[in-house]
């Protein structure tokens, strides 16, 4: 189960490519033909990259990848169903309507720090109730300031500089959203809904050590160490409990 599909579904493609049956949500319908075809395009030309590091036959990815482009439905939406990803947009992450117990892995890349936090909780509590005994989760979370990406005179920890109510003006918009959640509190939240963290690795260099140290943080964001506040990125893991408590 993915959570935010964006524009372009190289993940559920790539594991549909794999056998697996998918459900990703988005809160917005962004997907058209052309990203659908920019996706397979992209998937034909990794196909052996694919096939060498997930070690499989590169004959039979690239058959099942004909498969797929040879299956005609009446629009995008059609199209991924019958190849067994199953595309809820617009739709409620929080309120699925999968049976219990039926989802092996819980994931999602660069999205939660677009999501409001008294909305991961619900999220995360969906999770744990659709989630298989000893299910996944895997998230990967960009905690970098975004305005970085198009404006070279920002630093990636340029975000942590206002005050809760400048960037509800300029960073918690319709346009654009980044609830500026460090790890230690997207871990809480994790904690809180029932998850075992079982492993997180994060991007942090020495250089942007050395960046922050020339900015002024908000006092909201003070009482964090200085390594977790020039973390850019991170990946987490965590479990379901063996059994339901």
């Amino acid at each position: 189960m993915e959570i935010g599909t964006g524009w372009v579904p190289t993940v559920p493609l790539g594991l549909a490519l794999l056998g697996a049956e998918v459900y990703t949500y988005d809160h917005l319908a962004h997907l058209r033909n052309n990203n659908l075809r920019t996706t397979l395009d992209l998937l034909h030309t990794s196909i052996d990259d694919i096939a060498r590091q997930m070690d499989l036959d590169r004959d039979g990815l690239r058959g099942r990848l004909d498969e797929f482009v040879r299956v005609n439905a009446r629009n995008p939406r059609a199209w991924l169903d019958r190849i067994g990803v199953h595309y809820n947009a617009p739709a409620d992450a929080a309120q699925t309507g999968l049976p219990p117990e039926t989802v092996d892995i819980h994931f999602s890349v660069n999205v939660l720090e677009h999501i409001p936090s008294a909305k991961l909780t619900d999220i995360f509590s969906e999770a744990y109730r659709v989630l298989k005994p000893k299910g996944l989760l895997w998230h990967g979370v960009d905690t970098s300031d975004e305005f970085a990406a198009i404006d070279p005179q920002v630093t990636h920890f340029n975000c942590l500089k206002y005050s809760a109510l400048i960037w509800r003006l300029i960073g918690q918009n319709k346009i654009h959203y980044i609830n500026r959640l460090r790890k230690s509190e997207y871990l809480k939240l994790f904690g809180s809904t029932g998850f075992k963290i079982i492993k997180v690795d994060a991007l942090i260099t020495p250089e942007d050590l050395t960046t922050l140290e020339h900015i002024r943080v908000n006092r909201r964001f003070r009482s964090f160490d200085k390594t977790e506040l020039a973390m850019r990125h991170f990946i987490v893991a965590a479990q379901k409990a063996a059994t339901a408590s």
